[in-house]
């Protein structure tokens, strides 16, 4: 519902996008319902009689430890947030363009077959025209129209995400190809785990000592299905410990024994497979969230959770 005509291309950086999630949070006032530099340390779920509410655990930067009381708690943290790796090292990130492969060359025209459009072209090198922005910024029916066909080109290849579909296979074996390229034949894949560092490079679990000059370390995050901090429910279940072997989750929206708490992009969703925005905007969140808030209100209803 709030259309951006300024992108610079079709694939916009992340310096873009968020000006974009700045301004509109400055557009629609959003900044006096935000508490920034604030960790939560637990959530614990309170079954007092006539005031069921959550309870939070909070710390601010400074170390300072407080609590407060919410009858709706929304996680929204995501998998991503918590790196695998010892403080004392120093990460590296690839850029996006050098690990993506030209596929995601864009073929949808805001000006169709015209002179005056842009050319598909890979993230980073393609670039709207100025009677392209002339057209998002003056003309709404025709930019919506644009829009939406941009969503459905992004729906329509969701099946690269489907284990051992066509696309997928396809998408797998042109960036293999692709990879072998720009870093040459000499190179040993070893699955076997990180032991320790040495002082000439890196101890594996297969009992070799493999020499580098330099370690750049790309270990990931700590992905772990229920969320960082401890999440208390009713009679004291745990969800670390309700969720060790496999998340018991409804539409990767609540869960049995947590009222009144929700994810957003959480665990068994599709937050990994594709646009995150367009992920976060999904039906099931959108619907589930929005008619069941209503009902958290003094007409009879307190509490709701998936059963």
């Amino acid at each position: 519902f709030e259309p951006n005509a300024e992108w610079d291309g079709y694939y916009a950086n992340g310096a873009q996008i968020q000006k974009y999630l700045l301004d509109f949070c400055d557009k629609y006032n959003l900044r006096q319902y935000m508490r920034l530099e604030t960790t939560v340390i637990g959530a614990t779920w309170l079954d007092d009689k006539g005031q069921s509410a959550g309870e939070l655990d909070l710390q601010s930067r400074d170390g300072t430890r407080f609590e407060d009381r919410c009858h709706v708690l929304i996680s929204g943290s995501g998998p991503l947030n918590r790196w695998k790796c010892a403080k004392s090292f120093t990460l590296f990130s690839r850029s996006g363009q050098w690990i993506t492969p030209p596929a995601g060359m864009q073929d949808i025209r805001v000006i169709p077959d015209s002179e005056y459009s842009s050319h598909p072209a890979p993230a980073g090198k393609h670039f709207y025209t100025h009677e392209e922005k002339e057209v998002m910024r003056n003309d709404p029916e025709r930019f919506l129209k644009y829009r939406k066909g941009v969503d459905s080109a992004m729906q329509a290849s969701f099946p690269i995400f489907l284990r051992d579909s066509l696309f997928h296979d396809h998408a797998i074996a042109m960036m293999t190809c692709m990879i072998k390229q720009r870093i040459g034949p000499d190179v040993e894949c070893v699955s076997a785990e990180i032991v320790k560092f040495t002082e000439l490079g890196i101890m594996a679990s297969d009992g070799k000592e493999r020499e580098f000059d330099i370690i750049v370390c790309a270990t990931g995050f700590d992905v772990a299905f229920a969320p960082h901090y401890q999440v208390t429910g009713r009679n004291g279940i745990s969800m670390k410990k309700d969720w060790a072997e496999f998340p018991n989750v409804y539409l990767s929206v609540a869960s049995p024994n947590f009222p009144n708490f929700y994810f957003i992009g959480g665990p068994t969703g599709n937050w990994a497979q594709g646009s995150v925005l367009a992920t976060v905007s999904m039906k099931s969140v959108e619907n589930l969230l929005l008619r069941e808030f209503p009902k958290i209100c003094p007409d009879g209803y307190t509490v709701t959770q998936a059963d």
